[in-house]
């Protein structure tokens, strides 16, 4: 993977989570898919019914299937809580920076 995105936005902040997925819906498109991270208040956009716009619930769904979506166990404890049709993906801190590393590009959102 040549970039990592990282989505530490809640979804309260609702246009840097659409620009963040429209980023990883055209990079997907380009057949170049990002290593998606959620962390911090990120984590919240994983849970069912957090991000109430259709399109983007679409492109994060898109996001999964096709790269996969993941966050940081330390950032989550109640996993419970995650929309598990999205099949987030869990990642240690040790996993988080190897991956981060390994990245020529990392944007946060």
């Amino acid at each position: 993977m040549n970039t990592m995105i990282i989505i530490k936005s809640g979804p309260k902040e609702d246009k840097k989570i659409s620009e963040a997925l429209r980023l990883c819906a055209a990079m997907i498109g380009m057949d170049d898919a990002p290593f998606v991270v959620f962390r911090n208040k990120g984590i919240e956009c994983l849970k069912q019914g957090a991000i109430k716009d259709g399109s983007m619930m679409e492109y994060l769904q898109t996001a999964s299937d096709l790269a996969g979506v993941y966050y940081l166990m330390e950032s989550e404890k109640n996993i419970e809580s995650l929309d598990m049709t999205l099949d987030p993906i869990p990642l240690t801190l040790q996993e988080f920076t190897e991956h981060v590393l390994e990245c020529k590009t990392v944007v946060t959102f």
